[in-house]
């Protein structure tokens, strides 16, 4: 079993209430508020949460988890790390949603203009009040889901996937995520 598979199994003994309280104790840590926690602080949240690891499997975790290299963990990285992989279930589901989502269908992209065959925005309170156009409130939909570091308004199957995997890690029981994502997409 890998150092982050160790880290996982740990950290879900507890259902999504140990990604919870993981995630709390990246806050605990966190002791200048910079947002992103180094080897030190890291190694300081596995004491605390009691996970039981050499010092070379702590480091070779961290290491692992800065994806960009910068020698701290951010939250993102933190929390993405600890996210269990999806099960066929779940993807399915996601993927008939990424269906619905990408209306043209015609380059499994989603783009604002797919948005506008599915969306009304006329009751979004921006709309409403004039301080933003429909475009601009489609395009804020869109970039919930759009990649945290390229903002392009285009939507990817992989981004989608990513968002719902950090929603999923949240949802303990396979029914509940079944049920949200039939509702909230149609399917």
């Amino acid at each position: 079993m890998s150092a982050i598979e160790k880290l996982r199994s740990k950290v879900l003994e507890r259902g999504s209430s140990g990604i919870l309280g993981f995630g709390r104790m990246f806050n605990i840590v966190d002791r200048n508020r910079s947002q992103s926690i180094d080897m030190d602080e890291f190694i300081r949240c596995t004491e605390i949460y009691q996970i039981d690891m050499s010092d070379q499997e702590i480091r070779s975790l961290f290491s692992s988890m800065d994806k960009d290299g910068s020698g701290k963990l951010s939250y993102k990285e933190f929390i993405t790390a600890l996210r269990p992989p999806l099960n066929d279930r779940r993807m399915a589901l996601i993927g008939q949603a990424f269906k619905v989502m990408d209306g043209t269908g015609d380059d499994g992209v989603v783009t604002v203009e797919d948005l506008k065959l599915k969306y009304n925005v006329r009751f979004h309170p921006k709309f409403v009040s004039g301080e933003w156009t429909e475009e601009q409130c489609l395009r804020e939909f869109l970039d919930s889901f759009d990649s945290e570091t390229n903002k392009d308004g285009l939507v990817t199957f992989d981004e989608f996937v990513d968002y719902y995997s950090g929603v999923s890690a949240f949802i303990d029981l396979d029914e509940y995520f079944e049920e949200m994502m039939t509702k909230c997409w149609q399917l």
